[in-house]
């Protein structure tokens, strides 16, 4: 799909790439060769090198170009291309200030392996661990996950982010994250209930008590979110394909959900809702 986007070319948008598409121009290497009808010679002069300039960073894996030229809501377009180089990343905090709050986990999942950081244990290790991997998707992560990682662990996260909470709302999935899983049909088991506030109370159980099992429900959460990200991406990226009828694009396989390896303590969530919601 990313070889099939001219979007990211100034003075092109949805519209325009629509009727590029209707000449049968569906892909960079056709718009080499071939003609637009609506374009003088300059302007196809124009978009022409563009778009030497973007095989020529495609090929030399340039992901801050694409981060930098196609527009966010549509960065879903670089799935198949980078699947194999993807992170799935949530994050959790002890709030939403920078000033004040910090991470608490990191969970990450590349679709073949879970990981996570923890603050206070390795979390420093998040930082050169990213580096790896292409692609980053996440659930509200533009506004949140990225610049509150940037800000409090001062870094620069270089890659895109496919972000699907815009193109969900583009396909009408509103809310958040869980609301979203269940419209799609993606379950937790045994996380369900749980949500943000909630994995700010399991962090501070944990610093005080030194509860083990807190600490874990709250991993668990966090790799939860992470790893149905996945299949989110791919329903999402089915559906956008749909909505383009002058390409054929194939639609790929829904994955399987991975086993979370970190398990939700009953009575740790008992003890919660009864230690901090009804307390507050």
């Amino acid at each position: 799909m990313l070889k099939q986007t001219f979007l990211h070319i100034n003075g092109i948008g949805p519209k325009v790439e629509q009727l590029i598409w209707e000449e049968g121009i569906y892909t960079w290497d056709d718009m080499l060769i071939k003609n637009v009808s609506f374009f003088t010679q300059d302007r196809l002069k124009e978009v022409r090198e563009r778009i030497e300039l973007s095989i020529d960073n495609f090929e030399k894996n340039n992901m801050e170009f694409f981060k930098n030229t196609i527009p966010g809501k549509h960065l879903w377009r670089l799935y198949p291309h980078y699947k194999n180089s993807i992170l799935y990343m949530d994050i959790e905090s002890t709030g939403i200030a920078t000033s004040t709050n910090h991470v608490t986990s990191i969970a990450a999942y590349d679709g073949g392996n879970i990981f996570t950081f923890v603050y206070g244990q390795d979390l420093e290790d998040f930082p050169e661990f990213i580096k790896k991997y292409n692609v980053l998707v996440t659930y509200n992560g533009k506004a949140f996950d990225v610049p509150f990682l940037e800000k409090t662990l001062n870094i620069s996260i270089s890659q895109p982010n496919i972000d699907l909470m815009h193109p969900l709302r583009n396909l009408g999935y509103k809310g958040g994250l869980k609301k979203c899983e269940k419209l799609l049909g993606i379950t937790r088991k045994n996380a369900e209930g749980i949500d943000g506030l909630f994995a700010v109370f399991l962090w501070k159980e944990f610093q005080e008590t030194y509860n083990k099992n807190a600490l874990e429900t709250l991993i668990a959460y966090n790799v939860e979110d992470a790893i149905n990200l996945e299949k989110i991406m791919v329903i999402v990226y089915n559906k956008m394909v749909e909505k383009l009828p002058n390409l054929s694009i194939k639609k790929l396989k829904i994955p399987g959900k991975p086993n979370n390896p970190y398990q939700v303590d009953p009575e740790v969530v008992d003890l919660i809702n009864e230690k901090y919601y009804n307390y507050y």
